[in-house]
């Protein structure tokens, strides 16, 4: 069920677009990087995208991977889960072809329930939840894609998104593999192993969308993103001669 919103969490939901209309398309973190990655961000809107989208999921996992989850759907082919119903889910093409997905969700447009206590959103963003936080999930890109920096575009992309909605905290989890791959991002782990009910031993990870000191230490992709929409956000002055 919908939570009730603050007035500027109203402003942030009118900015999504929801139901039946056609797909979004996103800026790039950087344009040149989308021009030499060839893809094209979008968000899924259309029931066509997200049936796609589903199906490209367990496509995807049925290649890499042996492992069985409560949400895989093998009579249809797809892997859609409770998240997917209020998420922002981004995808990529590269000439049609479907090549990398990630969700995003955020905890004021919809009550996360167990995702929240999972990862201990109100301990670990305080006040920013559920206002300023969300979680990133659903990472997935096709192997023929994987070594050219696709996963960090759409992580990228997502952070973007998350900003434009004024989002404070994004959250995640990994297995052991993958913590440098998201530490490289900025995300931080916070807590320790954790069980998590579908994948076992996890790490969950915490990423300070505007902690702009640390993205420079670390030489995070994500820097030029944070520092771009800065800027846009800044007023024009406009100089009129004397």
């Amino acid at each position: 069920m919908l939570k009730e919103a603050s007035a500027s969490a109203t402003r942030r939901k009118l900015s999504l677009v929801t139901g039946e209309q056609s797909s979004v398309r996103y800026q790039p973190h950087s344009q040149t990087a989308g021009h030499r990655l060839n893809v094209d961000v979008r968000e899924a809107c259309t029931r066509e995208e997200k049936e796609k989208l589903f199906r490209f999921r367990y496509e995807i996992k049925a290649r890499v991977s042996n492992s069985v989850e409560s949400h895989d759907d093998p009579s249809a082919k797809r892997i859609r889960d409770d998240l997917d119903t209020t998420a922002a889910n981004l995808f990529a093409l590269r000439e049609s072809k479907l090549v990398g997905a990630i969700r995003v969700n955020f905890a004021w447009r919809c009550a996360l329930g167990v995702h929240a206590d999972f990862y201990r959103m109100r301990e670990s963003a305080g006040s920013d939840h559920p206002s300023r936080s969300c979680i990133f999930s659903r990472l997935i890109v096709d192997p023929a894609s994987r070594g050219n920096k696709l996963g960090y575009h759409l992580c990228a992309t997502a952070y973007k998104h998350a900003l434009d909605r004024d989002t404070r905290f994004a959250f995640l989890h990994c297995k052991d593999d993958l913590i440098y791959y998201f530490s490289a991002l900025g995300f931080k782990a916070y807590m320790g192993r954790t069980r998590h009910v579908e994948y076992g031993e996890v790490i969950p990870m915490k990423l300070d969308l505007l902690d702009e000191k640390y993205l420079m230490m670390i030489d995070s992709p994500l820097l030029p993103v944070l520092r771009g929409w800065k800027q846009s956000r800044q007023p024009s002055i406009e100089i009129r001669p004397l």
